[in-house]
Order: C-alpha cells, then sequence, then structure tokens
C-alpha cells in the first residue's frame, strides 16, 4: 500500500514549469469574530473560502500495477462528518504522485479540533483506510458589547461579483 509524504491544508498551492509544489500559507486552524447580539452560527455554516489540500504519495515496490482511490474528510471535534470529496483515482507512473484538492467553502458552524483526514484504497476494494490527519481548530470569539454610552459603529459586509 502507499505511504503518504504530505498531507497538508492550506491557502495556495503553485506549481512552477518543472513541477516543483509549493505550499502557501498552511492553515491550521479558523478563528471568527462573532458580533454580540447574534447567535452563534448553526452547525452547517460554510463560509466562501478558496483553499487547498496538497497530498503526496509514495508508492511501494508492488504498487506499480495497482489504482488507489483518495478522499478527504472534515469532521466535527465529535467525530460527525461535515465535509466529503469524491474519490480521486491514482496511480504510480513516476516516483511520486500528487494529488491538490480545491476547496471553495469552509465550514466554521463547530468550535474546536476538527480533523481533516485523508483516506485512501485499493480501487475495486471496500474498506479505507487512514493515511494521515490533520487537527484543525476552528474558534468562535465573541465580540465584547459596547456599554450604550459609545455610539455603535455600521459594519457592512460586500463582495466584488
Amino acid at each position: 500500500m502507499p505511504q503518504i509524504l504530505i498531507f497538508a491544508p492550506c491557502h495556495s498551492i503553485l506549481r512552477d514549469e518543472d513541477k516543483a509544489t509549493s505550499l502557501i500559507s498552511i492553515i491550521d486552524g479558523l478563528r471568527v469574530e462573532l458580533l454580540p447580539n447574534i447567535p452563534d452560527p448553526p452547525p452547517e455554516t460554510l463560509v466562501p473560502m478558496n483553499w487547498w489540500t496538497c497530498v503526496k504519495w509514495k508508492p511501494e515496490p508492488d504498487d506499480h500495477d495497482k489504482k488507489f482511490e483518495q478522499r478527504i474528510l472534515f469532521k466535527t471535534p465529535d467525530g460527525e462528518l461535515i465535509m466529503e470529496t469524491v474519490p480521486q483515482t491514482f496511480f504510480f507512473e513516476k516516483r511520486f504522485v500528487s494529488i491538490n484538492t480545491r476547496f471553495l467553502n469552509f465550514p466554521l458552524g463547530h468550535c474546536g479540533i476538527c480533523p481533516l483526514t485523508v483516506e485512501y484504497r485499493e480501487l475495486g476494494k471496500e474498506q479505507w483506510n487512514e493515511a494521515a490527519s490533520f487537527p484543525l481548530l476552528i474558534e468562535h470569539d465573541r465580540l465584547p458589547s459596547k456599554p450604550p454610552s459609545q455610539p455603535a459603529k455600521q459594519t457592512v459586509i460586500w463582495h466584488n461579483l
């Protein structure tokens, strides 16, 4: 079975003309500031955010004639599944295989250590095997209430389309 060499979530991945990979700003968690008078976000809350996972595999000697699948799982601190990628098939033609997966949103409805896990299996087999887990810390920081004597600042949230 293949060995995992790298598993990391990051903000961006660059590849140069020689196919060398650079991970930009490894993500170890997300902190969200919440206004004092609004409720906590619901558990299914996703925020728009581009981010990536980089997985690099090394074959064992008997892996060159086999095909494998990889998937990424994002779970709550209690182990409940939040997100799961569609399995990606890979095989070894070269010394290593890299699989970079892009995500368009980030779950932040649960606080605490949320494991981001990569699993693999041989194509056609039932059993998934955990290869690595990355502990992402999701934090909700409640902003303090302002005393009534201070004017409240208006917050405007916008984005370009």
